[in-house]
């Protein structure tokens, strides 16, 4: 969950077949690219982050898969994020954009502050589509980002 007044950047994605695949999954699941990279770009720090505490991938994948199927909203949501929150649930595909001479995205200043250099291939895995859309619904059940809301879980485990 990003502010509407967040500080964004502008990155420049270089066309990859990983970036084609992680572009059509991002779009099966009902997002735009420039979404899907963010989120992408969000799980990989939650994993990075996770690595510091001592926790390897699968076992921090593990903790956040369960506590994103236990996540509920501590508050009433507001509608603005109660309607995220269904568009992530119950998606609407997209066409997938073209990617073929790579991608231009806006990402806010609190994730790329911590990636120096290019994003990371691994943080645009196809496979990852499915997890992240579950982290972000999760978190803004919970009205946090997904970094906040999974250091909690992480935290909280």
């Amino acid at each position: 969950m990003s502010s509407p007044a967040a500080a964004l950047e502008v990155l420049e994605l270089p066309a990859s077949p990983h970036l084609e695949s992680f572009v059509r999954a991002a779009a099966r699941a009902g997002l735009d690219a420039e979404r899907g990279v963010c989120l992408g770009l969000e799980r990989e720090l939650v994993l990075r982050d996770a690595a510091v505490f001592g926790l390897e991938a699968e076992t921090a994948r593990r903790i956040l898969r369960r506590a994103a199927v236990a996540a509920r909203p501590r508050l009433a949501v507001p509608p603005q994020l109660a309607q995220r929150v269904r568009s992530l649930q119950m998606p609407r595909p997209r066409a997938a954009i073209d990617v073929s001479e790579g991608l231009l995205v806006t990402v806010p200043d609190r994730l790329l502050a911590r990636v120096p250099g290019q994003i990371p291939a691994s943080a645009l895995r196809q496979a990852a589509v499915p997890e992240m859309v579950g982290w972000e619904i999760a978190a803004t059940l919970q009205g946090r980002t997904m970094g906040e809301w999974a250091l909690r879980a992480l935290a909280e485990r």
